[in-house]
């Protein structure tokens, strides 16, 4: 879904069709006022689901969900397995933009930030309000660099492409033949492809949610380089790394906190606020929230005891630095897309992607023979007669 925020100046949304009608955005760090618009995650499920295969895929997996038992792990504290996820960051810039090729120190960070919101290490995790701390969830999932590639040779879990385009509005990127890079098997890797721009300034990430990737091939997250990370050239407020978070949940099985939208927006707030994200323990809220205003009721404000919109859930459209909590519901969502029956299950099975190979100084590794060619084969030194 690609993800669009509309606030002081920024404006991105969730959809897999045509972005909403709005002046392209410029260069990061020109900051530019724009129209707000209201973007939901309705069209991409939509997009997704005229194909007949995938609308029935995409059905039965999210029944699974559904009726799927809750882990016995999905537990506020942790405590429970933690499962890793292998992944892969394709480093996809643009010739004309030398700041697009970010650093690895820009990687590591967005990794490290992956880590600390889904385990609730994150520092702003004190700013939970009090009608939330009792669901806000340690995930108990982590994300690796892999170690080894798809052929089982050593690797940074970093690949680098020069491509002449500066935008992408389609998901050439995730193909060596059309100027970007190749995924990695996405049954057992995270791929996240990092870009210069995504339909022309206008989204600043995407994932699919499980089921619904055209192909294989594409499936993952796509995140710009100014919104990837916590260190290096970013644009503010895109600065600790959430943007990245926001489009895994939705690569796990999340929906926004507003679950299928509000677009057109419906401005009594009657026929969205029946809509459901499939997690109990979010409140159901009519819109998305933009920026950091709190005590937002957008739905049953009048009934007593009735909880705000949740505006620090990672699925919201608030600031980075508003953001600081998934739920005990979404971990046990997640935990099950990655559970056996889930559409992920295999990617966080082999811990051996994780681990580094270890190599001496002398060691050598046979990767390819070139030559002799033919049938010949090679027999040890006979002694001389």
């Amino acid at each position: 879904m690609l993800r669009f925020l509309c606030l002081l100046g920024y404006c991105f949304c969730l959809a897999n069709i045509d972005v909403c009608a709005q002046e392209p955005r410029l260069l990061p760090l020109q900051q530019t006022a724009y129209p707000q618009a209201a973007c939901a995650t309705d069209a991409m499920i939509a997009a997704a689901l005229q194909n007949p295969a995938t609308a029935q895929q995409y059905a039965q997996h999210n029944n699974f969900l559904r009726h799927h038992p809750l882990p016995n792990n999905a537990r506020q504290g942790g405590g429970g397995t933690i499962l890793t996820i292998p992944t892969v960051v394709h480093v996809v810039w643009a010739s004309d933009n030398p700041l697009s090729n970010i650093s690895d120190e820009q990687v590591i960070s967005q990794i490290t930030a992956l880590n600390e919101i889904y385990r609730r290490q994150n520092e702003n995790a004190a700013d939970t309000r009090p009608e939330f701390l009792p669901v806000a969830a340690d995930c108990e999932i982590e994300f690796c660099l892999a170690q080894r590639d798809p052929s089982g040779n050593p690797t940074t879990g970093i690949t680098r492409t020069a491509t002449d385009s500066l935008n992408f509005s389609t998901d050439a990127f995730k193909y060596t033949a059309t100027g970007g890079a190749d995924a990695w098997n996405t049954a057992e890797y995270l791929n996240i492809w990092v870009v210069n721009r995504l339909y022309n300034g206008l989204v600043l990430g995407y994932a699919y949610l499980p089921a619904t990737a055209p192909t294989p091939q594409v499936d993952g997250v796509a995140v710009t380089f100014y919104a990837f990370g916590t260190t290096g050239f970013l644009d503010p407020p895109y600065l600790l790394g959430t943007t990245a978070a926001h489009e895994v949940g939705h690569y796990l099985g999340l929906h926004h906190t507003w679950a299928q939208g509000n677009n057109p927006p419906d401005p009594d707030c009657i026929e969205f606020c029946i809509l459901d994200d499939d997690v109990a323990d979010t409140p159901n809220s009519c819109h998305a929230n933009f920026g950091c205003i709190p005590y937002i009721n957008s739905c049953n404000a009048d009934l007593p005891n009735d909880l705000p919109d949740m505006n620090e859930n990672y699925m919201d459209y608030s600031n980075d630095a508003c953001q600081n909590a998934f739920t005990l519901g979404q971990k046990a969502r997640m935990r099950n897309v990655l559970s056996f029956g889930g559409y992920r299950y295999g990617l966080a099975n082999d811990p051996l992607i994780c681990t580094p190979i270890q190599q001496g100084n002398d060691d050598v590794r046979l990767l390819d023979i070139a030559n002799p060619t033919g049938t010949q084969q090679l027999h040890p030194n006979k002694p001389k007669h």
